[in-house]
């Protein structure tokens, strides 16, 4: 087998350049979604709809207060509805619609809170891990690479894109700036990285012919 491919620098070169393209890939993505795509529809304003108050929501305790009237809307409609005995349609029919609305905004937006939990607390690890591994990687070369491959992985795993169904909650655009700031950190780490594990290979050659 060839031994310039088994060396710890084409491996390690070879992980860097498809970490550089794949979060070089993302981080272009989250910055589309947040800043550049069109949050609005031209059509919009031909069919009103309470998703535009939903839209300009700041905190889930918003959504929770407009959710509460929300309830007492559908109680009240729903009281009417049983004395006239008359069909309706829960679907496209108030207060039904906006109640289904309010209710898939919040599911939403804890969601969307989680995963920024997750994706902080997961990075931090990798990036701990990563470092570790660099430590290491200076008396135990392959051992430690395994560590900074193992960090890198988990970092870019958690702030790679996620699956989006036309949100533009406050707290989708948090996620979008969360995981886009932390892709360019990575991204800086990563050269990081490999301006030491270069410099350490040329110290560690220059030893060697000295010997």
């Amino acid at each position: 087998m060839n031994k310039k491919w088994c060396s710890y620098e084409s491996y390690s070169h070879r992980h860097a350049y498809c970490a550089v393209s794949a979060l070089t890939a993302q981080t272009l993505r989250h910055a589309y979604l947040r800043w550049i795509q069109p949050q609005d529809s031209a059509l919009e304003k031909y069919n009103p709809s309470f998703k535009d108050k939903i839209k300009k929501a700041t905190s889930i305790e918003a959504l929770d207060k407009e959710y509460a009237k929300a309830q007492e809307e559908v109680k009240k409609a729903e009281k009417e509805i049983k004395e006239s005995n008359r069909k309706v349609n829960r679907v496209t029919e108030e207060p039904f619609k906006t109640e289904r609305e309010l209710k898939t905004a919040i599911q939403n937006w804890e969601r969307r809170s989680e995963e920024i939990r997750k994706t902080r607390f997961f990075w931090t690890c990798g990036l701990v891990i990563a470092i570790v591994g660099s430590v290491l990687f200076v008396k135990w070369t392959w051992f430690g690479l395994s560590f900074v491959i193992a960090g890198l992985t988990q970092m870019i795993w958690w702030i790679s894109p996620s699956f989006s169904f036309n949100e533009a909650s406050a707290e989708y655009h948090r996620m979008l700036e969360n995981k886009f700031f932390l892709s360019l950190l990575t991204l800086v780490f990563i050269f990081v990285l490999w301006f030491l594990f270069c410099k350490f290979k040329m110290e560690k050659k220059s030893s060697e012919a000295v010997k």
